[in-house]
């Protein structure tokens, strides 16, 4: 990765909300933007040093109850970016929020509010909110869930797995047409005797700090992992810094086809991640480049319709000087 290579301009402003292992580890240096341009919008102080070295920092923890209010406070206008990386934090709201302002929006999880994963009231108001707000339209640009993303299945122009099928087929005489449709992949699948699509991590990153009795330690999100069903403890942490060894693979594999075996996916080491960028372990730069990618794709879209784009303003207007609040 070249360090000083710029992907896209920011015209406008960048509001960051959250500001955690991903959002300390995104790449803001890829984009053409300033200082004055960026603020951030963090539940807690952690992060505060790093925050204030590329913008204004603010201490508020985002709920159903103030998120608009303090949300308003940024003004935030077509051209502008809402980039949510926060936790107990509705993605809806936020989509809902900032639907009729036309700002660019993107998440790196499909996160629910507080109390979903554990208050079954809670979550039964969420499901039927997010039923209610189905018909949001989707213009200006609004991408979710673009997190790490195992073997690029998430990409339809670079799926090295579906392009694997399809030789595969082509060498075992499955004279076809390559699949459009998911059905199309599965029956192909089906065909070469695919019995397995496995798509997991192995992360052997090893720290030099052991863990403690009643520690919850993990490498990226504390609170992104306990929602996928695990136990917090009394006391946690995010293991970074004090990294010394190993790697975080991340892949999808497919087994039972004429060839064995095919895996596809990123196999990055810790000091590979570090070299590439600073605030890094080998599992938050997976996910960092998957919000950078969506960033710099609504950036050079950010009018898109139907698979049509405008351009962007011309830079140096009124409002690329203008500065967000602290």
């Amino acid at each position: 990765m070249n360090a000083g290579r710029k992907h896209a301009r920011l015209p406008g402003r960048l509001l960051m909300v959250g500001f955690g292992s991903v959002g300390q580890a995104v790449l803001l240096r890829h984009l053409e933007l300033q200082l004055q341009q960026i603020a951030i919008l963090a539940a807690d102080e952690q992060g505060r040093a790093i925050a204030t070295a590329q913008g204004a920092f603010s201490c508020v923890r985002l709920s159903a109850g103030n998120h608009e209010a303090e949300l308003s406070r940024y003004a935030l206008q077509p051209g502008d970016f809402l980039l949510n990386l926060s936790v107990d934090m509705s993605s809806l709201a936020l989509m809902q929020w900032r639907e009729p302002r036309g700002v660019l929006y993107l998440d790196s999880c499909i996160e629910p509010g507080a109390g979903v994963y554990t208050d079954p009231a809670v979550a039964a108001l969420e499901l039927r909110a997010a039923r209610a707000g189905a018909g949001i339209r989707p213009q200006p640009p609004r991408r979710s869930d673009r997190d790490s993303d195992p073997g690029r299945q998430s990409r339809p122009d670079l799926q090295p797995a579906q392009a694997g099928l399809a030789r595969d087929a082509a060498d075992c005489g499955l004279l076809c047409a390559r699949p459009q449709q998911r059905e199309d992949w599965a029956r192909l699948a089906q065909d070469l005797g695919i019995g397995v699509n496995h798509v997991a991590e192995r992360d052997t990153q090893v720290s030099s700090r052991h863990k403690q009795h009643d520690e919850f330690v993990n490498t990226w999100s504390v609170h992104g992992f306990v929602s996928e069903g695990y136990h917090l403890q009394t006391r946690s942490r995010i293991a970074r810094d004090e990294i010394v060894a190993g790697m975080d693979e991340l892949g999808v594999l497919l087994i039972g086809h004429p060839r064995g075996i095919f895996w596809d996916g990123s196999r990055p080491g810790v000091e590979q991640a570090r070299r590439l960028a600073p605030y890094n372990s080998a599992t938050s730069l997976q996910v960092a480049a998957g919000v950078l990618a969506g960033v710099v794709w609504a950036l050079r879209h950010p009018r898109c319709r139907r698979g049509r784009a405008r351009r962007p303003r011309p830079r140096g207007s009124a409002r690329d000087r203008q500065a967000l609040p602290g």
